[in-house]
């Protein structure tokens, strides 16, 4: 779900249910600024990707890192929101 009128976008996995909300000014942004980051466990990041994909590809340019593996072992996908917010989800 994209909403653009209305500032928010949302992404349905499985039971969960993640919000992207466009704050009311700079300074709830502020604080969060490149400070937050959420770090969310799933079962499969490829199966993710491959359902958000495209509306993933709607957002500017360098605000998504594609599935890839890390050196430790792990399978990620990040996502970063207008404010530095970084979600990285991790492949259980």
């Amino acid at each position: 779900i994209n909403n653009q009128t209305h500032g928010y976008a949302c992404f349905r996995f499985a039971d969960a249910l993640i919000a992207i909300i466009k704050a009311d000014g700079d300074a709830p942004l502020a604080a969060t600024r490149n400070n937050i980051s959420a770090q969310i466990w799933v079962e499969s990041v490829d199966a993710l990707w491959a359902k958000w994909k495209g509306t993933l590809a709607e957002l500017p340019e360098g605000r998504v890192n594609g599935p890839f593996d890390r050196d430790y072992g792990v399978r990620e996908l990040h996502i970063t929101c207008p404010d530095g917010f970084l979600m990285f989800f991790t492949e259980a």
